[in-house]
């Protein structure tokens, strides 16, 4: 699974979660096995985990938060109850050990179409070579 802003892909497992900022632009890749939790963040208690796109270590105790924190649980739980799983959840994630699994995606705007392809159908990767008579760029422009 991965996510992808304008300028990097960030890299998803169940080890890993990611904090997108609020409006940011994104897009998702999965596939048909991923399990996603998410929790949205009002703007308010946004600034709390800075102004860039994270991917941060899924710990035993934050993903036990994050299923925690869904509507459906949290729904039946007490204003107090809920209070603090989030005061313990913005807590962790603002601890959380960044991991860097992100790929920058390149400025050069042949290079660019040839990596959304590659994203787009990885079976398509192809050689540098075959890349290279594709777009009107040097070897070494393209790795």
């Amino acid at each position: 699974m991965y996510v992808g802003t304008p300028d990097r892909v960030l890299l998803l497992s169940p080890a890993i979660a990611i904090w997108i900022l609020l409006d940011a632009e994104h897009w998702m890749r999965f596939g048909a096995n991923n399990v996603m939790h998410f929790v949205d963040v009002n703007r308010d208690e946004a600034e709390w985990l800075g102004p860039d796109c994270r991917v941060v270590a899924m710990t035993p105790l934050l993903d036990a938060l994050f299923v925690a924190a869904m509507p459906e649980a949290t729904s039946t739980q007490t204003v107090n109850h809920n209070t603090a799983l989030h005061t313990l959840l913005r807590q962790e994630l603002s601890a959380a050990k960044d991991v860097p699994l992100a790929l920058v995606l390149p400025k050069d705007a042949r290079l660019l179409g040839v990596a959304r392809g590659a994203l787009d159908d990885p079976g398509s990767v192809r050689s540098v070579e075959a890349w290279s008579s594709d777009v009107p760029a040097s070897r070494k422009t393209i790795e």
